[in-house]
């Protein structure tokens, strides 16, 4: 839960996992923990791709400007083997340099809209605490206040973790199909014919 929303959120759930571990059910922690993405860690992979696709650009340039000379330096079998081999090497440099900002766009790009979807994640969760943080306090003091509230207290935070497991779910579903997206914009510059990263 690496997201700075998700992990505030997340902060909120102590008293409901006593309650929850009261009435039998799996802690919300344990669920929440894999309501997880870290955009933070994606944008920094591709600030790092797109300095290597800017080294490998200088790189092009300095071999486009060698093959520039070799065209000036004459003619001749040996000459025209050189300029042959510098040019398939500019050739490869530029595809991976092309790969590589290919790459770093998408990157970026992904972790925009996995910060969407992680904020929006946060704030279904922030509520639904908030709607049963009272009938957990309920049910943490045995209903001593109205014992007659206690079996509803429990159904609340029963429903409440199976509302968190759906959340899980769909969250998890939700990455899934924004990699899909992104990938079907850049993978055939990327990596002609593979499949989107979550999907490996």
């Amino acid at each position: 839960m690496s997201n700075e929303a998700l992990r505030r959120a997340g902060t909120e759930l102590a008293t409901l996992d006593q309650a929850a571990e009261k009435i039998g059910s799996p802690k919300p922690t344990e669920i929440v923990a894999h309501i997880h993405c870290d955009p933070g860690a994606i944008r920094d992979y591709a600030g790092s791709l797109r300095r290597n696709a800017s080294q490998l650009g200088e790189s092009v340039g300095l071999a486009n400007a060698a093959l520039t000379a070799l065209g000036d330096a004459g003619s001749g079998a040996g000459n025209e083997a050189a300029q042959a081999s510098t040019a398939a090497a500019v050739e490869e440099l530029d595809r991976r340099r092309t790969q590589l900002a290919a790459t770093a766009r998408y990157l970026s790009e992904l972790a925009d809209e996995l910060d969407e979807h992680a904020q929006l994640a946060a704030e279904q969760l922030h509520a639904a605490i908030e709607e049963a943080k009272p009938a957990a306090s309920i049910v943490l003091s045995g209903g001593s206040d109205n014992p007659d509230s206690f079996d509803d207290a429990a159904g609340v935070v029963a429903t409440f973790v199976h509302a968190l497991l759906s959340l899980a779910r769909s969250f998890q579903q939700g990455v899934t199909q924004i990699d899909r997206h992104r990938f079907a914009v850049w993978g055939e510059i990327i990596e002609p014919g593979v499949a989107p990263f979550t999907a490996r």
